[in-house]
């Protein structure tokens, strides 16, 4: 019974000396080494946000108007419009999609990171020439499915944006442009 003694009392000895320095420690620790917004189940981006942009490159415009939903499990949505716009000389065209998509995302060192897992449009609308066609018609009179955004992209594409400045109600980001020059938007929340 001594021997339990000695050695319980040699365990809670150790207790009360280890406990108050180790968080003596950590308390240092974290004061020099803060834990950073950039843990996705702490980030400001969780929620929904209005986002709309667009980007050129190619003699090709991309539009993107919708409401992206970012879950502090990583996961993320894209509900919205997207247009795609060109042409040459005199034929000049744009569709416009309803598009879905999802995947996930991340944010590493002041840099958003969203990854998509899956993309499904539907065509809402055809405009060539300045004259507006419904995309149903166009299927019909050509005897071919209009195209889908998700079908001409890569399972698991990503995209990056550099975080400027945020706030609780607004985040400026820099998009990273794979297909020309960087350029800034704004996303708020919805």
């Amino acid at each position: 019974m001594k021997k339990t003694s000695k050695v319980a009392a040699g365990i809670i000895s150790f207790l009360i000396v280890f406990v108050p320095f180790s968080d003596n420690i950590l308390n240092i620790y974290y004061r020099f080494f803060p834990q950073s917004l950039d843990n996705p189940r702490n980030a400001i981006i969780i929620g929904n946000w209005n986002t709309k942009y667009s980007y050129s490159g190619n003699g090709v415009t991309f539009s993107l108007n919708g409401v992206d939903t970012y879950f502090s499990n990583g996961k993320y949505n894209f509900h919205g419009q997207t247009t795609i716009s060109g042409g040459t000389g005199e034929d000049i065209f744009s569709l416009t999609s309803i598009t879905d998509a999802a995947g996930t995302w991340d944010i590493f060192d002041k840099e958003l990171i969203i990854c998509q897992s899956d993309i499904k449009s539907s065509p809402l609308k055809i405009v060539f020439n300045g004259k507006d066609l419904d995309p149903n018609f166009v299927e019909e009179i050509t005897h071919k499915k209009m195209p889908d955004i998700g079908s001409g992209m890569a399972n698991g594409k990503s995209q990056s944006y550099k975080i400027l400045s945020y706030n609780d109600n607004a985040i400026e980001l820099e998009v990273i442009n794979p297909f020309g020059k960087n350029f800034k938007t704004i996303i708020t929340r919805k």
